[in-house]
């Protein structure tokens, strides 16, 4: 066999089921791997802070639309309560933070799917596609199950199992 015909052989099969502009990726170094995850991460922090920039200044109206239910349910003599110096000033931020997480998350699962889906087979990619776009639904669907059913039940089963004497003050 001459060299030539060593040069022209086929690749191996798992080269060949990738796709064309994949298989520059699978020659990477494990630094360029992650110089590349790095990337993906900082565009995940970038856009949770923005949205969460855009509303810190609507904490306190966001903690009290989410703070609605409980505050409903609470005996007429009840309050909310802070157990710390500084709880109503991060109760509120935090919760932001958190809106912020939820709001971006069709974004950063699109920027793990842009890290990962190179790797990926072609039928792998068609099968993940519904699966990233189902879980976003059912992402929020969840959260909508749970802020508008779930909640309400729960707080009123824990406020009304509370003893006689123990007036439920929630922090």
């Amino acid at each position: 066999m001459t060299q030539s015909t060593k040069k022209s052989a086929t690749p191996p099969p798992a080269t060949q089921a990738k796709d064309p502009d994949t298989s520059i990726l699978a020659d990477m170094p494990i630094t360029e791997h992650l110089i590349e995850l790095r990337r993906h991460l900082i565009h995940i922090f970038v856009a949770v802070l923005v949205i969460f920039l855009a509303l810190v200044g609507f904490a306190r109206p966001i903690y009290d639309a989410f703070s609605a239910p409980l505050v409903s349910l609470l005996p007429a003599n009840a309050t909310m309560i802070a157990t710390d110096i500084t709880s109503s000033f991060i109760a509120p931020v935090k919760l932001t933070l958190y809106v912020a997480i939820i709001l971006s998350m069709p974004y950063i699962l699109y920027q793990i799917w842009s890290f990962v889906a190179p790797g990926l087979y072609k039928h792998e990619k068609r099968i993940a596609l519904p699966v990233l776009l189902s879980s976003v639904v059912l992402f929020y669907t969840g959260i909508a199950f749970a802020y508008y059913v779930v909640l309400k039940s729960v707080l009123a089963f824990f406020i009304k199992f509370s003893p006689d004497n123990v007036l439920p003050m929630t922090d």
